[in-house]
């Protein structure tokens, strides 16, 4: 007798995001978590069907540009290990969690924008500091 399969993990897809959800998706795996490749190499996809978590839940997507900041793969981590150890509830854990993480990192990245274009308002007319000059540089937009 075969067992259902709830959880399907897959490497090396050689896939973009969209075109790896919706191979999950014909698979029958409609939530889950996709990470496009890089060219010819990685990507990685993780699916698990409706009666393992509950309802049907928006289908989660991991931003590219989530990897560039610093705090990802800990912030990966700290959900990871502070989860529930259901793999489960550790994967809807861990999609929130990011989800609430961006949503800090755009809004502090929003106000450090306003305060750099009030500095740039400020540069105009006045003479350049280190300060001003330095903070333009290492803005991180």
């Amino acid at each position: 007798m075969l067992t259902p399969t709830y959880v399907v993990f897959l490497m090396e897809t050689k896939l973009n995001c969209r075109r790896m959800e919706r191979v999950r998706c014909q698979c029958g795996f409609h939530n889950g978590i996709d990470v496009s490749s890089e060219g010819t190499r990685g990507g990685l996809s993780i699916g698990w069907k409706e009666g393992i978590i509950g309802p049907k839940v928006q289908t989660f997507r991991f931003e590219e540009w989530w990897l560039l900041e610093d705090s990802c793969e800990e912030e990966i981590r700290c959900v990871w290990n502070n989860s529930i150890k259901e793999v489960s509830n550790r994967l809807k854990n861990l999609g929130d969690g990011l989800l609430r993480w961006a949503r800090r990192l755009k809004k502090d990245k929003g106000g450090r924008i306003r305060d750099l274009e009030e500095s740039v308002m400020d540069f105009n007319g006045k003479e350049r500091t280190n300060r001003i000059l330095g903070d333009l540089i290492e803005a991180k937009l």
